[in-house]
């Protein structure tokens, strides 16, 4: 993928669990790329979330250092897309000579309305600069 002049990188990982320290660093726990959901018939599908996490960052050229947006989109298998809050929000340097930038951690359920591959896709000041894919399989009954 290639990237808008002023982003260096960017990165999006779905995780079943993610930490965000205190000095800013970010830790992925358990990367995943798909998750079973155990429909149950008699529970209405809006209550049967499965929690996700996302993990991100972006990393900018020193003279993007400011205020920029960001948002996160959900791309369903039949192409449907949910579109996320816009974010507004600084990026700065963490430390002398780091490229400016921002780490992020989301705890998002996603209501398993269809099977298969879906896709969460990373928009900063209106480009897309990263995507992250899992699927969602039923879990087979339990005989």
């Amino acid at each position: 993928m290639l990237f808008p002049p002023n982003i260096l990188s960017a990165y999006l990982l779905v995780c079943q669990q993610a930490l965000h320290e205190t000095d800013g660093v970010v830790s992925a726990v358990r990367i995943v790329d798909f998750f079973q959901a155990k429909i149950q018939p008699d529970v209405p599908i809006e209550r049967q979330a499965l929690f996700v996490f996302l993990v991100g960052g972006i990393r900018l050229q020193h003279s993007a250092v400011g205020e920029h947006r960001w948002r996160i989109d959900l791309v369903r298998p039949d192409g449907k897309i949910t579109q996320g809050d816009e974010t507004l929000g600084a990026c700065t340097q963490h430390g002398s000579g780091a490229p400016p930038g921002i780490n992020f951690v989301l705890s998002l359920g996603v209501i398993p309305k269809q099977m298969g591959n879906h896709c969460f896709i990373l928009y900063f000041d209106g480009e897309e600069v990263a995507r992250a894919p899992f699927t969602i399989l039923a879990l087979a009954p339990s005989a």
